[in-house]
């Protein structure tokens, strides 16, 4: 049997998450990630899962993880075309948002991972997001060892 600690650190996979809402299905955004992944130079290596929150926290996950998920919010990110009636939105809990998309980065670091991740979100929400309100977050392992919402103060 290979101990596991030993490879983890020779073979280091970077891995952070990203929570978020969009109006588009799960086919539609599967169609679209290519594109996007071109589009937003997006690295070879990321390797991305999309599934839907409620789908995702029933499955196998770190409870450290699903606390964040549980009990973190994120509040509304207005594109210029959003119109000013619909600037109300409140915050939900990352809990409450429609999609997760896994991304797993072999050889790299959790931040590196949740870097690339950035990309494809925004690219989720320029395809997607026309007049929309954003609602998402990115959420990683940090240095410690400890998952946070990354991007906050």
């Amino acid at each position: 049997m290979r101990d596991q600690t030993q490879e983890s650190t020779q073979n280091p996979v970077g891995e952070a998450y990203a929570f978020f809402d969009c109006s588009a299905t799960p086919e539609d955004i599967e169609g679209e990630l290519p594109h996007i992944r071109e589009r937003f130079e997006t690295p070879r290596g990321l390797e991305l899962s999309l599934l839907p929150v409620g789908e995702f926290v029933r499955g196998k996950i770190d409870p450290k993880l699903l606390k964040i998920i549980n009990e973190e919010e994120t509040g509304p990110t207005y594109s210029g075309k959003v119109e000013p009636s619909r600037r109300t939105v409140t915050p939900a809990r990352l809990r409450d948002l429609k999609y997760a998309l896994h991304a797993r980065y072999p050889g790299k670091t959790n931040e590196d991972a949740g870097a690339a991740l950035v990309g494809v979100v925004n690219g989720l929400n320029y395809a997607f997001g026309d007049g929309q309100v954003f609602m998402g977050e990115i959420v990683g392992k940090n240095p410690d060892a400890e998952y946070a919402v990354w991007g906050e103060e």
